[in-house]
């Protein structure tokens, strides 16, 4: 068995991070929004260094491909790979 007080701990560590990357996400995009407002792509602080970047994402939905795409040419190209790894969801409400 997995000690109760180590799964105790490890929640609360959980929640705590995920408050302050909410907290994170909201002073981010204020932040980003100020630096817009006031066209300051750079800001060069004691503690901070914050820039604007722009960047172009592409992206092909997996769907769509898979429609357009013969099988026998997914089957050639398609890698796979096993990860484990550990999912985590508090469950509001308890050992608060």
């Amino acid at each position: 068995m997995i000690d109760k007080t180590l799964l105790q701990n490890f929640q609360e560590v959980i929640r705590k991070l995920r408050e302050l990357e909410q907290q994170e996400t909201a002073l981010r995009e204020q932040i980003t929004q100020e630096m817009l407002l006031n066209n300051i792509l750079e800001l060069d602080t004691s503690s901070l260094i914050l820039k604007i970047q722009t960047r172009l994402r592409v992206w092909y939905p997996k769907k769509e491909l898979e429609s357009l795409i013969p099988e026998e040419l997914l089957k050639k190209v398609r890698q796979e790979k096993e990860q484990q790894f550990l999912t985590c969801k508090l469950k509001e409400g308890e050992g608060e």
